[in-house]
């Protein structure tokens, strides 16, 4: 169900991408509950047509002026985000991009893969959910989008080496090189960047354990390499230093010219 309500939550959100975006992978204007409807009717059929695993829109219906109602098929599974890490296998990886792979050749963006968007049902076969925010004749940059989000989300999972390599088996080099330039925060959804902040701090916290730890240890060996420098350095320290007097010197040091001023000045 799509109500005004939902329409309106995280409107200045949408208008702060839309800007750093500079319109060029947000929608000009928002949408009334109609079109919101139409919308995601259109994505439904278009993914389903597209051979991609979605699920099967049933009906639809208007609840008066301020609601919408959408009825799928009930699919029953988890979620990418629930599954332990040893389930997910490289077939699922491999299988998860063959659904991308059959959105993209219609040049359809699903502009939201993150982990609970990602649905494994019984028999371990992916199906691609929430398609409401999508959009249909996509153009190359949200295509692109949708690729780097999902290397991230799986990312995220099973590593990178992982995620890279199941998506190069299935969408080929060009394409995955192609999504380099988007793996930046901008172009990510807003739950992967608060990941990607927590895993950051999370290391920074590691990293400064880490230093405290080894100057705790190496206290001990310094306090030790200083009492053996202290012996040397105090013998030295009981030489008296030699003082030059700044006076005048006396006595057969005296130059020959202060000599005869002195005879020459005697009465």
């Amino acid at each position: 169900m799509v109500d005004r309500e939902q329409q309106a939550q995280g409107f200045f959100y949408r208008a702060w991408r839309n800007l750093a975006l500079r319109g060029f992978a947000t929608r000009r204007s928002l949408q009334s509950l109609r079109q919101a409807l139409e919308q995601e009717a259109l994505l439904a059929y278009a993914a389903i047509a597209a051979g991609a695993n979605a699920p099967k829109l049933i009906a639809t219906s208007e609840l008066g002026p301020d609601a919408v109602m959408l009825v799928y098929e009930h699919t029953g599974g988890r979620t990418l985000d629930s599954l332990a890490d040893e389930e997910i296998t490289d077939d699922l990886l491999r299988d998860t991009w063959h659904q991308v792979r059959a959105l993209q050749s219609r040049r359809i963006a699903h502009r939201r893969l993150v982990g609970d968007a990602i649905l494994v049902d019984r028999s371990g076969t992916v199906i691609v959910t929430d398609l409401r925010g999508g959009e249909i004749a996509a153009g190359d940059l949200l295509l692109r989008m949708d690729t780097s989000q999902l290397l991230v989300t799986l990312g995220l999972r099973v590593g990178a080496e992982r995620a890279v390599a199941s998506a190069l088996s299935v969408l080929g080099p060009d394409t995955v090189a192609g999504c380099l330039p988007m793996l930046q925060p901008i172009a990510l959804s807003r739950s992967t960047r608060g990941t990607l902040r927590q895993l950051a701090r999370e290391r920074a916290e590691r990293e400064r354990e880490a230093v405290l730890e080894a100057y705790r240890q190496s206290k001990p060996a310094r306090a030790e390499h200083g009492t053996h420098d202290a012996a040397p350095r105090s013998r030295r320290s009981t030489r008296r230093p030699y003082a030059r007097s700044s006076g005048p010197r006396s006595g057969p040091s005296t130059r020959p010219w202060k000599r005869r001023a002195r005879r020459i000045c005697s009465p």
